[in-house]
């Protein structure tokens, strides 16, 4: 991994990095699932916010590298891909895997059927490329179904149903098996979790109802 390592580009400018929305109603994942969520389950998590840019609807967090601190996504620290006991293994050897289980939890509760290995991975240090810990969770922008109108997020069963991780086999038997006392105390705070609306964007309130109910039924699925 090291040599593939020093080929990545190690310095980056601080600021935000941004990506257009294409339609409103993905502000439900890129703000409400992707900010207030994390909070509850997520220790470390990249913080997104929605906005306009020329009159654009966009994204934007914060970076998380710099000239000391790089990203290795686990597409370079694993080669192929592994199991989910496999990968627990190696980041409780980093000191993450209480990270890396809370990541899964999240991902479980709000469906995202977009962790590739691509979208996680570590940080390591630019001097040395020695692997630090986990990287911060980030890109959620596939949770909670936002191909989906309103009215087919009222009655999402036949969706949920269809719905399966890029790790692991099943969410909620896998993220049951990762659950520790700590987390469980966290997940039984979403049992009475409701969505709320931007202080710029707004989403139906359908909308929010809707996700707000798929959140606590997952939630009480994985607790019981």
């Amino acid at each position: 991994m090291r040599s593939e390592l020093r080929k990545q580009k190690a310095v980056k400018k601080a600021g935000y990095y941004s990506r257009r929305r294409n339609e409103k109603r993905q502000y439900c994942v890129k703000y409400d699932v992707a900010f207030l969520l994390p909070i509850l389950l997520i220790y470390d998590s990249v913080k997104y916010d929605m906005d306009f840019y020329h009159s654009k609807l966009i994204s934007k967090c914060g970076l998380f590298t710099g000239e000391s601190v790089g990203l290795a996504k686990a597409s370079l620290v694993f080669q192929d891909e592994q199991t989910i006991p496999y990968l627990l293994q190696y980041f409780e050897t980093i000191s993450s895997g209480e990270q890396f289980r809370r990541m899964y939890v999240f991902d479980a509760v709000v469906f995202n059927h977009d962790r590739h290995y691509g979208n996680f991975g570590v940080l390591y240090d630019t001097e040395n490329l020695e692997v630090l810990r986990i990287a911060p969770a980030f890109d959620h922008n596939r949770c909670l179904f936002p191909e989906l109108e309103d009215g087919q997020l009222s009655k999402p069963a036949w969706y949920l149903g269809k719905c399966r991780p890029m790790l692991g086999r099943d969410f909620v038997l896998t993220a049951k098996n990762l659950l520790t006392d700590e987390i469980r105390a966290d997940l039984e705070k979403l049992r009475n979790f409701s969505f709320s609306q931007h202080h710029k964007i707004t989403a139906t309130q359908e909308r929010l109802d809707a996700l707000g109910k798929i959140v606590r039924t997952q939630a009480e699925k994985i607790l019981t």
